[in-house]
């Protein structure tokens, strides 16, 4: 992972914050999915993607921003939120489809809750890379890309053939 591909990350009473700083992309994917998961596995949390300084994000992490928003739900165990949008990273999460499965709120219109979390001058972590082998980083791959096929028949279509090849690499094969 490069100095500029990072996620720093926060508590604050029921919020957990994770920064993107540089590209939300499959080298930080696995990091996201790891903190994602742990606050959202046994309480009602909000995680809250600040996308303030994000400068694009791939498809691997947006599937894992999906993943996690559809575990929310089946949960019942929170929301994911993403703040600070820029016209950019709207127009990507709306190509995907993701702007119909988590809350969201760009720059200019950020609620004051988050807002006030935001600028409480809260120090944040940097989450290490997980480590993970190339063989769990392509099943991770595989996983986002399936739950963003899942979303839409344009999804799947987008999909179909990244969706195959990394069958084939997360079974060995490739």
């Amino acid at each position: 992972m490069t100095s500029d591909d990072q996620i720093l990350v926060s508590r604050v009473d029921e919020y957990a914050f994770a920064k993107v700083l540089g590209r939300g992309s499959f080298k930080v994917s696995g990091s996201l999915k790891e903190f994602g998961a742990c606050v959202l596995e046994n309480e009602k949390s909000e995680l809250v993607l600040d996308l303030t300084d994000c400068i694009g994000m791939d498809s691997t992490f947006m599937g894992v921003v999906a993943g996690l928003s559809f575990r929310c739900k089946k949960q019942d165990t929170g929301k994911v939120v993403l703040v600070n949008l820029s016209e950019k990273t709207l127009k990507l999460i709306s190509t995907l489809g993701l702007d119909h499965l988590v809350e969201y709120y760009m720059s200019d219109d950020l609620p004051g809750i988050y807002k006030q979390a935001l600028e409480g001058g809260e120090a944040m972590d940097q989450i290490q890379p997980d480590g993970m082998s190339r063989d769990e980083q392509a099943r991770m791959m595989l996983q986002s890309h399936e739950t963003l096929a899942g979303i839409s028949s344009e999804n799947e279509e987008r999909f179909k053939d990244v969706i195959a090849y990394l069958r084939e690499e997360a079974d060995g094969t490739a």
